[in-house]
């Protein structure tokens, strides 16, 4: 009836002797991918390629990943190494033979055109040196160091007439030493467990049917990003003054980030005029104080006059326009307005303050701003001023005070609304015949005109007195130590 009577094995044979290794291939060579080592001799020859690679076995871990073993592109090796070899070797004309000259043993394919037989055109030329057989002369003596010998056996048959062209591949129907499609060697149509035709696939992280990164994590590892940033350092929320991301800090009403509004509860305010006068406006007393002046095309030379002199302050004009004013004695500045100090100039044009400090009893500080108290705090626009210092008496600014003068004058008090600061002599805010009658009076005897005060101060090592006049001699009292001498 055509029953098998006997035992039927794994490849369907009745009374066959196929067995299935412990891979579960029928009739296998227990070469299993999760277990096989490539390279158990440690050689360094071959690697075992990770889980889901290409190939099982392959000369790097690179290689790995080449395509795969189909046929198309590579065949395996037939040593059983689970390597991969160019289609194209096979019958080439090339000895791919059990020797492994050229690293492949393609021999166990059926339509390898005789390369591995040994009066076969691939065994014309023998290099003595390294026993290598090669089809030409010139291959043979391009690997030789010695002079490439020809076998005449080779020369004396008739297989020199073979078509030396490639060959299309056809895989051998029956091969202990390979397996088809991704059983030999795991290429495109295994999944990444390794299992043929799977649907198994890495997640981003490598793992095969992993679970991936974690939602809102950064990476693989499961690093998550700070509060409101992303994973590429950018803060999803607003920055606060301080450029902190979400945080709280704001500008107070004196523009200072995280302030509590005190930096600009001012005391004081110092401000420029254009005729050099320093104007003070101060809730405090004021026990010293100091300022720079810096000009584009004015230098400031001295200062006097003013509350500072009043109080008995010593007036001091350092480098870069530095201004110092205090009291050896402990004397202040009443609380109030007023001049608090008249500058000299050299030059005329924009002048500036700045660097303002402004002290209370005992070195405390005044709260202090540059401007007279009309503008927001910082605002710079009040901090400068353009010099407009004249003598007295030279209407006409040719530094000099002559008839000219007297002329531009008479004719401003015969106009309606004139006033020239520079005219009023006195000082009583109008321009009038007795200021005329005191600038006649400095034309005609500029010596005369008596001054009706005068401060003395010492710079450095110099004592200087200065007037709104002239000044036609000086006494006063020194009191000093017993060991003081004047040379």
């Amino acid at each position: 009836d055509g029953n098998c009577i006997a035992i039927i094995d794994c490849a369907g044979a009745c009374g066959g002797g196929a067995v299935e290794d412990e891979c579960g291939v029928c009739d296998g060579d227990n070469i299993c991918w999760d277990t096989f080592d490539c390279d158990p001799n440690n050689t360094g020859t071959y690697v075992t390629c990770p889980v889901g690679s290409d190939y099982v076995c392959a000369p790097t871990e690179a290689d790995c990943f080449a395509g795969g073993c189909d046929g198309t592109t590579g065949v395996p090796d037939c040593d059983g190494s689970m390597t991969c070899c160019p289609a194209g070797w096979v019958g080439d004309g090339w000895a791919d033979c059990s020797e492994q000259w050229f690293g492949c043993d393609l021999s166990c394919y059926d339509n390898d055109g005789g390369d591995c037989e040994e009066d076969s055109g691939a065994y014309s030329w023998l290099c003595p040196d390294s026993g290598v057989y090669y089809p030409f002369e010139d291959s043979c003596n391009n690997n030789c160091t010695d002079a490439c010998l020809q076998n005449f056996t080779v020369a004396a048959n008739d297989n020199l007439g073979y078509n030396p062209d490639r060959i299309p591949f056809t895989a051998p129907e029956v091969n202990n030493q390979s397996r088809e499609e991704c059983e030999f060697v795991v290429g495109s149509d295994a999944d990444c467990a390794g299992q043929c035709f799977g649907e198994l696939v890495e997640d981003e992280c490598g793992i095969c049917e992993g679970p991936g990164i974690p939602d809102g994590a950064c990476d693989c590892e499961g690093t998550f990003p700070g509060d409101n940033f992303d994973c590429d350092g950018n803060c999803l929320v607003e920055t606060d003054c301080n450029g902190e991301c979400g945080g709280t800090a704001v500008d107070d009403e004196c523009g200072v980030c995280g302030g509590d509004g005190s930096s600009c509860d001012f005391k004081a305010f110092i401000s420029l005029s254009s005729n050099g006068d320093v104007l003070y406006t101060s809730s405090e007393d004021i026990y010293g104080f100091q300022f720079a002046v810096v000009g584009t095309n004015a230098t400031v030379t001295g200062a006097s006059g003013g509350a500072s002199e009043a109080s008995g302050f010593s007036l001091s004009v350092g480098g870069e326009g530095v201004i110092l004013g205090f009291s050896f004695s402990g004397a202040f500045i009443p609380a109030g307005s007023g001049v608090l100090t008249s500058l000299d100039f050299e030059g005329d044009g924009d002048v500036c303050l700045g660097s303002l400090i402004v002290s209370g009893p005992g070195g405390s500080n005044i709260v202090s701003e540059i401007g007279d108290g009309t503008t927001e705090p910082g605002d710079a626009s009040d901090d400068c001023t353009v010099l407009d210092i004249c003598t007295p008496g030279d209407v006409t600014g040719d530094n000099d005070v002559s008839i000219m003068d007297i002329v531009s004058i008479v004719a401003g008090i015969l106009g309606p609304d004139y006033y020239e600061e520079c005219a009023d002599i006195d000082g009583d805010g109008s321009v009038n015949i007795m200021d005329v009658v005191a600038i006649v009076q400095i034309i005609l005897n500029p010596r005369e005109s008596g001054a009706s005060s005068a401060v003395m101060y010492k710079t450095g090592d110099t004592l200087n007195i200065s007037g709104d006049g002239f000044i036609g001699a000086v006494q006063m009292t020194l009191s000093h130590s017993s060991d003081f001498s004047i040379s």
